[in-house]
This record gives C-alpha cells, sequence and structure tokens, in this order.
C-alpha cells in the first residue's frame, strides 16, 4: 500500500449462521464470516467463513506469499471455507492459523489444529489436513494476552457465545481495528471489559444478527443487535461501526432498512457489505 500504516480493510463474507444464495440477498452478500486487513504487506484474515474462499482468490493474484488467519471460535460458519482456501493447496505458502484456547482447548486438549484437522480429512474432505501443501502452523494463545504479527499488535478478548468466542483488536500506528464476533448481551447492560478493549478504536466490526424483536426471544444464543453496538460505540468513543454477523433471514431490503435506522443513532455506522473496501 502507498501510506505507511494504512490499513486496508475488505469483507470477503458477512452473512452469519448459514450461506445465503437466492435472489434478494446480492447486494449485502451471503458468504459467511471473513475479514481481511491488509497494512504494510501484512496479510491478516478474521475467520474462515465461505468468504475465505474469494479471499484467497485475491492473495493469489496478487503474489502473495503468507498470511495469518485469526479464529474467533469453530463453530461451522466460521470455518467451512478454509478446505477450499487455494493458498491452502499452493507449496510455496505460508499460513499461520492463530486461535483463542478459551474455545480451541475447552473440549479438546489439542486445540485448533485438532479441530481443523478433522473437519479437513476423509469422509468429510478427500485430502488430509496433514496433506495440503501450504506450509503452515497453528497456535493457541491465551485470552487477554496480548501477542504481535510483524508490526501489528493484536489484543484479545473472550466475548458471550455458546462455547466461547474471542474477539481482536489490531493497533497499528494510530489506527486500530475491533473484530467482534459472536457475541451476545445482557438487555440494558454494557459489557465494561468490552468498552474498555474497544475505546476509541478506528472501525468497530460488530456482531448484529438480530432486530430488538428478534432478540427477546433469542438471549441465549450469543448474538447481539445493531443498538448494542451503538450503544457500545457511544460509551467507548468508537469512530465507525460495521454491522456484520447478518441473519440469513434480512435480505437486502430488510438490510437497506436497518442500516438506515441505525444511521439516525450513529452517522458513522454502515451494514458491511460483501466485497466491500475501506481504506482507514
Amino acid at each position: 500500500m502507498s501510506n505507511k500504516n494504512s490499513v486496508r480493510v475488505t469483507f470477503w463474507g458477512v452473512r452469519g449462521s448459514w450461506p445465503v444464495c437466492k435472489p434478494g440477498y446480492s447486494k449485502v452478500g451471503g458468504d459467511t464470516s471473513c475479514v481481511s486487513l491488509e497494512v504494510d504487506g501484512h496479510y491478516l484474515i478474521f475467520d474462515a467463513g465461505t468468504g475465505i474462499i474469494n479471499a484467497g482468490q485475491e492473495i493469489l493474484n496478487r503474489g502473495f506469499k503468507r498470511a495469518t488467519l485469526l479464529m474467533s471460535h469453530a463453530h461451522a460458519d466460521h470455518i467451512n471455507g478454509l478446505a477450499f482456501f487455494e493458498p491452502l493447496h499452493q507449496k510455496d505458502f505460508e499460513l499461520t492459523i492463530i486461535a483463542g484456547e478459551v474455545i480451541s482447548k475447552k473440549k479438546n486438549a489439542n486445540g485448533i489444529e485438532a479441530i481443523l484437522s478433522q473437519m479437513i480429512s476423509p469422509p468429510y474432505f478427500p485430502i488430509s489436513w496433514f496433506k495440503t501443501a501450504c506450509q503452515k502452523s497453528c497456535i493457541d494463545v491465551s485470552v487477554g494476552a496480548p501477542f504481535s504479527v510483524g508490526p501489528l499488535k493484536v489484543s484479545t478478548i473472550a466475548l458471550d457465545h455458546p462455547g466461547g468466542s474471542t474477539g481482536y483488536r489490531v493497533d497499528v500506528g494510530e489506527k486500530s481495528i475491533c473484530y467482534i464476533t459472536d457475541t451476545g448481551h445482557v438487555p440494558g447492560r454494557l459489557n465494561s471489559n468490552l468498552v474498555k478493549f474497544i475505546n476509541q478504536t478506528d472501525l468497530m466490526i460488530y456482531d448484529a444478527t438480530f432486530t430488538e424483536e428478534e432478540f427477546k426471544d433469542r438471549e441465549s444464543w450469543g448474538h447481539s443487535t445493531w443498538n448494542q453496538a451503538v450503544d457500545l460505540a457511544n460509551k467507548a468513543a468508537v469512530r465507525e461501526i460495521a454491522l456484520f454477523h447478518h441473519s440469513p433471514h434480512h435480505d437486502d431490503i430488510a438490510m437497506a432498512t436497518i442500516e438506515v435506522q441505525v444511521q439516525e443513532r450513529f452517522p458513522q455506522a454502515f451494514v458491511a457489505r460483501q466485497g466491500m473496501t475501506r481504506i482507514l
């Protein structure tokens, strides 16, 4: 990129739960969770839903030879694109996968690699994980302990989701991005730890799966609303909100309505759309 520490954020998959491919969804997109962050030659990816397939094509087209994949958790909609991530099958590509051990080790002592090797293996996939061609390494990190990826400082936080989920904050130079999915909330209450975590971030990517009406019957499902995103952003002086992890029941018309509603309360909020790029 031309400007040092300018950050390129691209939304490859913005849908939650399952991918959608039918009329009325093309403007927002139907692939599941995947966002990339590019800065100073480093390529960082959040989650490996079906959106990572197109991210992989860009990586190869632009000649990148390495990337770091940060996993929020291992539910299907966040990992089901990885087997079809073309760089995984390139001998000259280096992939580092990092996951918060709060989710990867809860029921599996071997961490994120054991989970992925079960998914990418017969009978679910014709090639064994350990026979995929790229140079790969899997790292389980303690949630709450920061680490670095080149010039990028990465912080983590445990989120409110069945089985656990890890939120990420990336700081580089004077820019910061927070990836907060999948997470629930307690009605009428803000998570003080999360407020501190997202404080003054430039862009908060936030799980806004439900409307307030839908949330009433789904408080334990581990997902949130755009209203909660706005309340958090106001409390933490967040500069911009990207609504993310859209319900597969919300078509383009529903999402356009949500965007109008959220911008009435927080003008610097927008509905993340598949293929959208933001430069920070």
